[in-house]
């Protein structure tokens, strides 16, 4: 029974990746390649073999022909070694590419620790700027509520004073209500009394020009102080102010309520010329229509 071969391994690949500390010197150029030093003596060319047909024998009893089944093999790409990189073969290229990735690591960590500290510059500033802000606003917020305590306590106040002042203009209303309702009396008292005066002079003074009307003349002139010359009646002479006898009266006395002096004497005289009463106070009246 024939066995065809597939892939006959001619040269093994396992002696050439052995030890990566092989040098350059260890290598053999064989048909235009390098290939390290390995005993060829076990390898036979099977190109003479094919071509005479020869059988090879086989050490599991099982024959192989070595004819034209050999040819119609698929061929072999060549070991190409040098696309196996070495570890040895550029030792200074791998130094330089690691002192460019430290290099590299070092520039990237120098460049992070400048972000950062240039981020913790930034916050900080801003965390400045908006620290001052928020004081500024606490102490403009402080000051308006200072502020509207003063204005409300202000409000306060002025609130109470209106009150009060409210209160007296009611208590001094009904007080001018009063002396009005009281002043009107005391005129209307006077006014009877001034005619129940009038009546009773108006008497005597008939009676009197019938037995002492020159006395009576004689006195009235020494009273007047010989003002004008004027001759009046009695009547006449009790209308007039008891102090001058030229104008109306139109002040009352207090505290004796006599209607007896007029506006100009009223500020000089400090007391009643009728009962001789101390002046208090005194209250103008007018009595024109």
């Amino acid at each position: 029974m024939a066995v065809e071969a597939r892939h006959l391994h001619l040269f093994s690949p396992q002696p050439l990746l052995k030890s990566p500390t092989t040098t350059t010197s260890s290598r053999e150029f064989v048909d235009g390649q390098y290939m390290y030093n390995a005993p060829m003596a076990a390898f036979v060319d099977a190109a003479p073999i094919a071509a005479a047909g020869y059988v090879v024998p086989s050490e599991s009893g099982l024959t192989v022909v070595a004819g034209d089944d050999l040819s119609r093999k698929r061929p072999r790409g060549t070991t190409n070694l040098e696309n196996i990189p070495p570890s040895h073969v550029h030792p200074q290229q791998m130094a330089q590419f690691d002192r460019l990735v430290v290099q590299h690591d070092e520039k990237v960590r120098a460049e992070m620790m400048e972000r950062r500290r240039f981020a913790k510059q930034v916050m900080a500033a801003v965390e400045e700027r908006v620290s001052k802000r928020l004081r500024a606003k606490d102490e403009e917020i402080e000051q308006i509520s200072k502020l509207n305590w003063a204005m409300e306590e202000k409000i306060k106040s002025l609130a109470t004073e209106n009150q009060v002042w409210r209160y007296l203009a009611q208590t001094n209303e009904a007080a001018a209500n009063a002396l009005r309702t009281n002043l009107e009396q005391l005129l209307l008292a006077e006014q009877l009394r001034a005619k129940e005066l009038h009546h009773n002079n108006s008497t005597s003074a008939d009676d009197a020009e019938s037995c002492c009307g020159d006395n009576f003349d004689d006195h009235r002139d020494d009273d007047d102080g010989g003002r004008d010359g004027a001759k009046t009646s009695v009547g006449d002479w009790r209308k007039l102010c008891r102090n001058c006898c030229a104008d109306q009266p139109s002040v009352l006395l207090m505290p004796c309520q006599h209607l007896c002096l007029c506006t100009s004497c009223a500020s000089t005289t400090n007391a009643c010329p009728i009962c001789k009463c101390c002046k208090t106070g005194s209250v103008h009246v007018n009595l024109s229509q």
